[in-house]
C-alpha cells in the first residue's frame, strides 16, 4: 500500500475564501485528515479496479461508505520536506552530473552524501542504473507539480479574486495586458518652473527675467519706499 500525504507546518498557510472574506487557517494547518482520507480511500479503490478487479469484488460494499484512517502527522517545520521535494521540480535522479563509461562496461555514478555532504561514486551495471533512474520516473498521467482550487491555471478568475482580498496586483496574461491601458488624466501637468539655467524671457524686451519674491493670497505686499527727488 502506498505512503499516505503527510502534513507539514511549514510557514505558507494553507487558506480558504468565504465569499468576500478572507479566513486565515491556523498556523499549523495544511490539509484537513478528512477529506484527505476519503481521497486516498478513492485512489485505492480506484487501483484495486485497475490492477486487481477479482479482489475488489470480494471486498463488502461498506468498505467504501466507512471513514478511512490515514497516517497525517506534522514534519518539522517542513523546511526539510521542501528541500528533498524541491529536487524533484525540474531535475529527475542523476540531475547534470556526469556518468563515466568504465572499461569492464559498467557505469560510475557520482553522488553527494547527504550526512557529510563529500563526494562519492558507485560503479554499477548498465541495467541496474537505468532501474534506479526509473524508480525516480513518475508514472502516466502523473505530474510532479499538481496545482488545486483557486492556484489552478484555470481558475484565473477566483486567483485574482484572492489576490484583491489581499491588496495584491491581478494576474494578466499578454493579451490582457496589451489590450489594458491606465486611464488618462483629465488635466495637463503643469509646467515645471524654470530654474536658474533656463531663466524665463520678458514678453516685451525678450531679456531674461529676474525672479523678486513670490506672494501668497491675502498677503500684504511689501512696496519699496517712493523716494522723492534729490
Amino acid at each position: 500500500m502506498p505512503n499516505a500525504c503527510s502534513s507539514t507546518s511549514a510557514p505558507a498557510r494553507a487558506t480558504v475564501t468565504v465569499q468576500r472574506q478572507w479566513v486565515p487557517s491556523r498556523p499549523k494547518f495544511l490539509v484537513h485528515v478528512h477529506p484527505l482520507a476519503d481521497h486516498y480511500r478513492t485512489l485505492f479503490r480506484q487501483g484495486l479496479q485497475r490492477d486487481a478487479p477479482d479482489l475488489l469484488k470480494t471486498l463488502p460494499a461498506r468498505v467504501w461508505k466507512q471513514r478511512w484512517v490515514v497516517h497525517c502527522q506534522p514534519a518539522g517545520s517542513g523546511e526539510a520536506a521542501l528541500r528533498y521535494l524541491s529536487r524533484y521540480v525540474f531535475k529527475t535522479a542523476t540531475g547534470d552530473r556526469d556518468l563515466a563509461l568504465l572499461p569492464n562496461g559498467r557505469v560510475r555514478w557520482p553522488y553527494r552524501d547527504s550526512s557529510t555532504r563529500r563526494p562519492h561514486h558507485v560503479d554499477l551495471e548498465p541495467f541496474e542504473l537505468i532501474r534506479r533512474f526509473l524508480q525516480h520516473v513518475l508514472p502516466a498521467g502523473f505530474h510532479r507539480v499538481r496545482r488545486f482550487g483557486w492556484l489552478h491555471p484555470a481558475a484565473r478568475v477566483k486567483l485574482n479574486r484572492v489576490r484583491a482580498l489581499l491588496k495584491q496586483p491581478p494576474v494578466l496574461s499578454a493579451a490582457q495586458r496589451a489590450a489594458w491601458q491606465p486611464p488618462q488624466p483629465d488635466f495637463q501637468p503643469p509646467e515645471p518652473l524654470p530654474t536658474s539655467q533656463s531663466k524665463p524671457l520678458c514678453p516685451q524686451c525678450r531679456q531674461p527675467m529676474t525672479h523678486c519674491g513670490s506672494w501668497r493670497a491675502g498677503q500684504p505686499q511689501l512696496r519699496p519706499p517712493v523716494r522723492g527727488p534729490p
